[in-house]
């Protein structure tokens, strides 16, 4: 159960999102992306957000990203997410920025594990204003770990975007402030 009072994730930074197991930090995440009800508010700005309007505001990148590949190939993820947004990046440029543009008529489960993270993260930046990565960097090597965190704060120039993470190299790659939760006793 989470007891948080009142927090704040800015628009245009990366908030990473800390603590311990059971702490809070996926539930907390779930929240504020719309996929749990709550007790209490999220709001954008002055405007409260219902938790519909949150899901379709939202997108999440789960460190289980085989869960949230659908097609039949690369491109084909790619179009699926692609929402038409006018403030959405290219995405075939984001898939050259992570090194995906040689794989993009490849099945996504064919792909390594590093591979698929990165196509999740090319997946969600389309035009979405909140942005969850939940540990995005897992099973990547580090040559791409910095493609990552350069996606994360790119995505954070028109997004809230909060970063699950206890690794010290990812916070310090993509992290511009962070929240501690800690486990109630």
């Amino acid at each position: 159960m989470l007891d948080i009072d009142r927090v704040t994730f800015p628009a245009g930074r990366v908030s990473a999102i800390r603590g311990v197991k059971g702490a809070g930090k996926s539930t907390l995440a779930r929240i504020i992306a719309g996929l749990q009800a709550c007790g209490g508010t999220v709001s954008m700005g002055d405007r409260s957000l219902s938790r519909k309007r949150r899901l379709r505001q939202s997108a999440i990148v789960m460190q289980d990203v085989q869960r949230q590949l659908f097609t039949e190939s690369v491109m084909a993820e790619i179009e699926l997410a692609d929402t038409g947004a006018t403030n959405a990046p290219d995405l075939r440029e984001v898939l050259s920025a992570l090194g995906l543009t040689d794989l993009s008529q490849r099945h996504p489960l064919a792909l390594s594990g590093g591979q698929q993270q990165r196509l999740v993260v090319a997946a969600c930046v389309a035009g979405r204003r909140i942005v969850v990565f939940g540990e995005p960097s897992s099973g990547v090597d580090r040559r791409h770990l910095t493609s990552i965190a350069e996606e994360i704060r790119a995505v954070a120039a028109g997004a809230v975007v909060l970063l699950i993470s206890d690794d010290e190299y990812r916070l310090a790659l993509a992290a511009d402030a962070e929240l501690t939760l800690c486990a109630l006793d």
